[in-house]
């Protein structure tokens, strides 16, 4: 590194620069040296029209043809200097740039800057009205007159930024960006300015960017083009520029490493006073800087510097032009991308506070102070400013890394608290898939499948046995068969009073009047159908029903074939009907079952008393019974039922 250092240092004392060169401050543009040939000549200046200027403070004085009458000075600089003129003819304000004192070097400059501002005809560039001389064979330039600030000004005071501007650092940077289209279109021209920088650059009061003082700037055309006025790069020698924003190949003495990736690196040096507020190359003398700017070491920003904006300004200025940006136009989409990005960052800032309350809240959990709302709260905002974040920029590793965090809290949780929907549908938002948590929520989401398919087949069960269930249809089915039932064989029992109990017919009559009760049980039971067998409690009484309707015509189908008494087949059916419905009743009500026994057990021994009323008394028992299944079954019935067990 020494030899190094050394090695450029007795370059350095080879170029044999002026004395007035190493006296200049670094931030001052180094001119090239006068035995620098161009195009252009000093033979040339005799073509330009002669412009005559009323310099006087009077009118009576000027000349008659004099069109421009200066007013004031707005700047000067080493070599030239710039006047505020008035142009009569149109009545409007210009600017007029012209040499100080009559040096060659000076008027070359001048003349090539003219021909380079005006062949670029760009917002950016600030438009030549006119190109002509003085009487003394001096070179001036009529220009559009600005009205605004420099930039290195505005850099210097933020205060004398434009009106309703606040020049932070996005604003520099969306100036730089105007500044890299000017530059896009001189390099589209084959043009590469050479010394971009802060005070080379006007700032308009409605939003105007003009880049200025292209009197350095080099053609990369060939040498035979005819309208290259500028100096050609293969024919150019000495250092020229500021040695503050340097390119390392602007510290040799070879122009013909300079091209469109050396305004690349200006670009950069000026985008690095943005960040840092200093110039790129610093030191206590003029050969340090240029040392400086020969290394082009990499700079280490703060960690306040977004990473990405860092990596920009360091792949701008490497020191391998093969290493930047290959185009101004490459290095203004990466710089538009970061201002789209830096949305997303703040975004992922604010994200992150969030986060960080989240875990607070999680190491916490338990406590009095911390509610599972909080929690749900604070994690949701993280989240959600998370994912904003990314669907601005995908790119944005701090959102995804936050989002990952986030995420695997917010599963660790829901895992925690039994939630297995949620702690699923959050795994599959993970930037990055994690397996042990995956195997957790899979665990976790098998057992809580298995405790719904448990509950799912109780809640089953205990709507198959819900009474409520087709009650309406079911009393109503009930009260009608007992109804029709009863009256069927209350008529009957007039036969019987008329008749000897032991008459055949009696029994006959008995029998062959069972298709009548079964036919109308089925037809109310077809009626009824959808509420009877909607559930299974419902099912099995109308099953019971049917037994209880098979049974009769088998117990009626028995008494015929025996030949027994009327008496005897209807005390029968006193007990079989009260065995059944001591059967329903056991799955049902216990009420069922006490009525039941008691009516028809009841009534088979009141019809031993006189057996002659016992087909009065069986449809009686038959009407009371089913009224009292029709009202254990009815719907307040069963409600009153269930708020008494509750």
């Amino acid at each position: 590194m020494a030899s190094e250092t050394q090695d450029y240092e007795q370059f350095i004392e080879t170029l044999q620069l002026a004395e007035e060169t190493l006296k200049q401050q670094p931030d001052q543009t180094i001119v090239p040296p006068s035995a620098q040939e161009r195009p252009l000549t000093k033979e040339m200046v005799s073509t330009l029209p002669v412009m005559e200027i009323d310099e006087t403070n009077q009118e009576s004085v000027a000349p008659v043809s004099a069109d421009l009458k200066i007013e004031g000075t707005i700047g000067e600089g080493g070599m030239g200097v710039v006047q505020l003129a008035r142009q009569k003819s149109l009545d409007r304000l210009v600017a007029v740039k012209t040499t100080r004192g009559g040096g060659e070097q000076a008027m070359l400059s001048l003349l090539q800057e003219a021909y380079v501002t005006g062949v670029m005809e760009h917002p950016n560039v600030v438009p030549v009205h006119a190109l002509g001389r003085l009487n003394n064979g001096a070179p001036l330039i009529v220009m559009k007159r600005i009205e605004g600030v420099n930039w290195q000004d505005v850099i210097d005071d933020p205060r004398l930024a434009p009106d309703t501007e606040r020049a932070d650092q996005v604003w520099h940077i969306r100036v730089l960006l105007q500044v890299m289209n000017a530059l896009r279109f001189a390099h589209s021209r084959g043009i590469v300015h050479r010394d971009i920088k802060p005070e080379n650059v006007m700032l308009g009061g409605f939003g105007e960017v003009y880049l200025l003082d292209w009197g350095i700037a080099l053609t990369l055309k060939d040498e035979s083009d005819a309208h290259a006025m500028a100096p050609s790069k293969s024919r150019s020698k000495g250092i020229a520029g500021t040695p503050a924003y340097m390119a390392p190949e602007m510290t040799l003495d070879d122009a013909t490493q300079i091209d469109e990736r050396t305004d690349v690196y200006l670009l950069g040096a000026v985008l690095h006073q943005i960040i840092t507020g200093e110039h790129r190359h610093l030191g206590s003398n003029l050969f340090e800087i240029l040392h400086s700017a020969h290394t082009s070491a990499a700079f280490e920003y703060l960690a306040s510097v977004p990473e990405e904006l860092a990596n920009i300004a360091n792949r701008s200025m490497a020191v391998s032009k093969d290493d930047r940006f290959q185009s101004v136009t490459e290095f203004h989409d990466a710089l538009q991308n970061y201002l789209e990005h830096r949305d997303s960052l703040a975004l992922a800032s604010a994200a992150e506070e969030r986060l960080q309350r989240f875990q607070d809240l999680m190491r916490r959990k338990g406590e009095e102070d911390t509610a599972d709302i909080q929690i749900i709260d604070v994690s949701t905002e993280a989240r959600f400013g998370f994912r904003q974040a990314l669907d601005m920029w995908d790119g944005n590793v701090r959102a995804r890394e936050g989002l990952q965090t986030c995420l695997e809290l917010m599963i660790a949780d829901a895992i925690q608290n039994g939630n297995d929907m949620v702690a699923s549908a959050l795994i599959k938002e993970l930037p990055e898939p994690n397996p042990e948590l995956q195997t957790q929520v899979d665990e976790l989401q098998a057992r809580r499948d298995a405790e719904r398919a448990e509950m799912e087949r109780l809640r089953q069960l205990q709507r198959d046995l819900d009474m409520s269930v087709g009650a309406r249809y079911r009393s109503w089915m009930m009260f009608g068969l007992g109804f029709l039932w009863s009256a069927s064989t209350w008529f009957a029992g007039y036969d019987q009073l008329e008749k000897p109990l032991t008459d055949p017919s009696l029994l006959e009559a008995h029998v062959f009047s069972t298709p009548k009760v079964v036919g109308i049980a089925a037809v109310l039971i077809f009626v009824f159908r959808k509420a009877l067998f909607a559930n299974a409690i419902g099912r099995r009484v109308t099953f019971a029903l049917m037994l209880s309707l098979g049974a009769l015509v088998a117990m009626r189908g028995y008494a015929w074939m025996t030949k027994m008494s009327v008496v005897d087949a209807q005390s029968a059916e006193f007990f079989a009907f009260g065995l059944t419905a001591a059967f329903v009743g056991l799955f049902t009500d216990a009420r069922i079952s006490i009525l039941g026994v008691l009516v028809f057990w009841g009534g088979a021994f009141a019809s031993v008393i006189n057996p002659a009323y016992q087909v009065f008394v069986l449809a009686g028992a038959t009407f009371v019974f089913f009224t009292g299944l029709a009202w254990f079954w009815a719907p307040g019935q069963l409600e009153k039922k269930v708020e008494l067990i509750k």
